[in-house]
């Protein structure tokens, strides 16, 4: 109990100079010791979560963003309940959209989309599903999920443009009678 404590003592004080790699090895000795039945066992694995969000954090600040998707993704591995798993999940699909890594990023956007917005309403995710679409070239894809978007678009001049978009995707699909349509 006592090597639990000290462990959990050491992760905590890492944690807070932004030593996050020390920390997470800390926080995963302290899990080690600590009972399956341990009320503060849950907690933990949240600061083992953390301490990795924390470390994908540092490495895109450094830009690097290949190592740092890897990190982010680590966290769905390590804590797939954590509360930083959504946060991690959307850093590490913007910077695969970054790297142009279209297919890994398009997967992951879709498994964001089914745990996080199952209404799939948030603009910010179709954007993002819009650009690894238009990057593995499937037109007609990306031009049904515009389609989608524009009917939940209120304003006129936006409505307008994203249709007229939505045309040109079909067109570049070769659908000619949909782009017509949308045109």
């Amino acid at each position: 109990d006592e090597l639990l404590t000290i462990s959990l003592v050491m992760g905590h004080s890492q944690f807070e100079t932004q030593q996050y790699a020390d920390a997470e090895l800390s926080y995963m000795k302290a899990l080690e010791l600590m009972s399956d039945i341990d009320e503060r066992r849950d907690d933990l694995i949240d600061r083992i979560a953390a301490s990795i969000y924390r470390q994908g954090e540092a490495l895109a600040a450094e830009d690097k963003k290949k190592e740092a998707v890897e990190m982010f993704l680590r966290v769905a591995e390590v804590s797939p309940f954590s509360k930083f798993r959504k946060n991690a999940d959307y850093d590490a699909a913007t910077y695969l959209l970054q790297l142009e890594e279209w297919q890994r990023a398009l997967d992951l956007l879709q498994l964001y989309r089914e745990r996080y917005d199952k209404k799939k309403d948030s603009l910010d995710i179709s954007s993002k599903i819009l650009a690894a679409y238009g990057g593995l070239k499937q037109f007609e894809l990306a031009a049904a999920e515009l389609q989608r978007v524009t009917a939940l678009t209120k304003d006129p001049e936006k409505k307008r443009q994203a249709l007229f978009l939505t045309a040109e995707y079909y067109e570049k699909a070769g659908k000619e009678v949909l782009a017509l349509k949308m045109f």
